[in-house]
């Protein structure tokens, strides 16, 4: 570390100093130089070996030798904090020692409240929490740090991740998504890092957590922006102005609630500036009126909220009816802690989240006692619980039916083209084999126009683009490929007016055909369907611009498109046929079926634990996964409209591929007859083609019938008696 005064190094270590972090600080300086407390070496050459982190802030020409020096010493991590650090330098290094990961140059270092550490250049130490944020530029800490202190709620890790030379924003959120205490993340994005690893880590993170993302740059790059992050079942921040309620919301978060639906409770006055968008069923209607509340469309007014018996009877029917997930309420000023704990409770008990409007700071500092989320205006709170709703939906929308895809052309065809030759380009015909028809003549009356677009994005690849042509000015609605028939919807219903939803139908058939297309014909870079004419009898475009490029057929999607043929069918031993496919996100309902029949025996077997019900969120977290990254197998009987999941067998590997480890699952009615072994030799297979180096699967130590199939196929067992497990293991290379 720098030792001048003022300089970055030294700011960095005031800050771990001030904190009380419990573990060693060693400093690097000249002999006599050491801070009190602290050991000082006088070169990183008398570092030991195997540090944790290292924070390196030097000289320009130093830069090289230091960040070596830690490497070949076998640091963890290095946080260079010097803005002068080449990035290529940085790059060579962790290429040539890929066990040492670099953050930066130029990071502001890491704040991890639950160790008391400190490691960066802003001071303070917010209380532990369950919010963690990441950004590539430090420009929110302060505004964050501050606001966490006056509210008085706690964060779990702060990291900035700088230049993004070797670990980027990809790889923090990865590592994140394995630490149970964070419970929401928060994501600033000012250097975007590549896609195809972004993404994926946004939807791993996002299927399980709440994930919110603001992008910095130009309103275009924001458009494109959010709508990846909506497809990766993440939340992007409109504005900036929201991020103080949403912070707060995010940080006192304990469950995500089943639904988006939010319901306003105030007391009788003028008109309140926000309503939710609850629908209370008929008893909770009779109750509340019984009350003497007022109903209105997502909000309630009622007269005695003033009284404390009242309050928490009304309040206890709102979080009791099923149509009220999220409820904003306005806290009368005398409340106190014990209220607010008892308004606590019976949200937690119910699932829900409970959101306090109080301009009373002595109330306001109650409710935030009792771990709620407090706002000054109703606007504020039901703006905040609106991006939890988002979320929620976000995930409801993989949950919904993917419906039947378009299919590919019987008879496909080659497009590699010579680099702008438009003219050899076979542009009619390659419309027509996927279904998109082009017509010279005009639409007739009743016809709803539209333009849709295909174009290349530097960053996200192939983007579809759509809007309306009824004569209003109105920007495109962005989606990316490969689509699905709930994405398509989703896209549609951003456009303004109010389409038939014949109309929309047919148009979401035209997007999953171009969607196709843009993934089975990667030389069509750009193409532009010119007034396009939908009724309810389908949907037609006047005319077709494109741009071909050969030299653009390489990766063009951020997002991986599902893997259709991998699919395949096994006979089993007593002679049926089963279908083993990729497992798609809408697959939920029929694995949660799956397991229902299965016996609580086979669940323990498989899950070291009984489900004695399998829910929504267990089921997205195990259908929807990213297959670059992850890898599910189905099995399914039956005829094409009538197939039933009988098994399943499930793949990961860790981030350097050195190990895959597996786990196989078959359904009690077809046990023994031989479909473990050929779901095994899947997993087996897709280890050795993602290039891990080992594969090994984890079972409990009474699972003899698994254990006899992996011996057969060369694993070696190991039983550790005191864990209560038994481990297989098998080495590809």
């Amino acid at each position: 570390m720098s030792q001048g005064p003022g300089q970055l190094g030294r700011r960095a270590l005031r800050n771990i100093l001030e904190h009380g972090f419990a573990g060693e600080v060693l400093h690097v300086g000249a002999r006599g130089s050491a801070v009190s407390g602290v050991r000082s070496v006088a070169s990183m050459e008398e570092l030991p070996s195997g540090l944790d982190l290292v924070l390196v802030d030097t000289p320009p020409e130093c830069i090289e030798r230091a960040l070596r020096v830690c490497a070949l010493s076998a640091a963890s991590a290095v946080i260079v904090l010097s803005r002068t650090a080449e990035s290529d330098v940085i790059r060579t290094l962790s290429r040539e020692f890929p066990r040492t990961r670099f953050i930066g140059p130029g990071s502001h270092g890491l704040i991890i409240p639950g160790l008391r550490l400190n490691a960066s250049l802003t001071a303070g130490m917010p209380l532990q929490g369950g919010l963690a944020v990441v950004s590539s530029a430090p420009e929110l800490w302060g505004k964050l740090l501050c606001h966490a202190k006056a509210s008085g709620f706690g964060l779990s890790h702060l990291i900035c991740v700088g230049g993004q030379s070797d670990v980027d924003l990809a790889d923090v959120i990865d590592y994140l998504r394995g630490r149970g205490r964070v419970r929401a993340l928060l994501v600033h994005v000012d250097s975007m890092p590549p896609a195809d690893a972004f993404l994926p880590a946004v939807w791993a993170f996002a299927r399980d957590r709440p994930l919110i993302t603001w992008k910095s740059g130009s309103a275009w790059e924001r458009v494109v922006f959010s709508s990846a992050m909506r497809r990766a079942a993440a939340v992007p921040l409109e504005d900036m102005e929201h991020l103080g309620g949403l912070v707060e919301l995010l940080a006192r978060l304990e469950r995500v609630p089943l639904g988006g639906r939010i319901c306003v409770l105030v007391p009788p006055g003028p008109e309140e500036e926000a309503r939710g968008d609850a629908e209370l069923s008929v008893a909770t209607r009779v109750g509340l009126r019984a009350w003497g509340c007022t109903l209105r469309p997502g909000e309630v007014r009622c007269p005695g909220l003033g009284d404390r018996e009242t309050l928490l009877e009304v309040s206890g029917a709102l979080l009791r009816d099923p149509g009220v997930h999220m409820l904003a309420m306005r806290v009368p000023g005398e409340a106190d802690g014990r209220l607010a704990a008892a308004l606590g409770v019976k949200a937690a008990r119910r699932g829900r989240v409970l959101a306090g409007v109080s301009g009373d700071p002595a109330s306001a500092a109650a409710v935030r006692g009792a771990g709620l989320p407090v706002y000054t205006s109703l606007a504020d709170a039901v703006r905040a619980l609106g991006y939890l709703a988002d979320y929620v939906r976000n995930l409801e929308d993989l949950h919904r039916p993917w419906g039947p895809l378009p299919e590919r052309p019987a008879a496909g065809a080659s497009y590699a083209l010579p680099c702008g030759d438009i003219e050899g380009f076979p542009l009619e015909d390659v419309l027509r084999r996927w279904g998109i028809v082009v017509a010279g003549h005009a639409p007739r009356s009743g016809a709803h126009t539209f333009s849709v677009e295909l174009r290349h994005h530097p960053e996200f690849g192939r983007i579809i683009l759509a809007r309306t042509l009824d004569g209003r000015r109105c920007p495109p609605v962005v989606g990316l490929p490969p689509l699905t028939g709930p994405a398509a919807r989703s896209l549609l219903a951003e456009l303004p007016g109010d389409l038939p939803s014949r109309v929309v139908e047919q148009m979401v058939i035209l997007l999953l055909r171009l969607s196709r297309l843009a993934f089975d014909v990667p030389a069509l870079v750009e193409l532009k369907l010119e007034r396009v004419a939908a009724t309810v009898e389908g949907a037609v475009a006047l005319g077709a611009r494109a741009r071909v490029d050969a030299a653009a057929l390489g990766p063009h999607l951020c997002l991986c498109p599902y893997p259709e043929e991998r699919t395949q069918t096994v006979q089993i031993k007593d002679g049926t046929r089963v279908t083993l496919r990729p497992v798609r996100p809408d697959d939920g309902p029929r694995w949660r079926r799956m397991l229902a029949r299965s016996s609580p025996d086979s669940l323990r077997l498989r899950y070291h634990s009984v489900h004695h019900e399998a829910s929504r969120r267990m089921a997205l977290r195990h259908c929807c996964i990213d297959y670059r990254r992850e890898w599910v197998v189905v099995a399914e009987v039956g005829s094409s409209g009538l197939r039933t999941m009988v098994g399943e067998g499930e793949l990961f590997t860790d981030p350097d591929r050195e190990l895959a480890e597996f786990a196989v699952f078959v359904s009690d009615p077809w046990q023994g007859r031989g479909l473990g072994g050929h779901l095994t030799d899947l997993m087996v297979q897709r280890a050795v083609e993602l290039g891990s180096r080992r594969v090994a699967c984890e079972m409990t130590p009474d699972n003899v019938r698994m254990m006899r199939l992996l011996k057969r196929r060369g694993f070696d067992i190991r039983i550790v008696v005191e864990d209560g497990v038994a481990f297989a293991e098998r080495r590809l290379r």
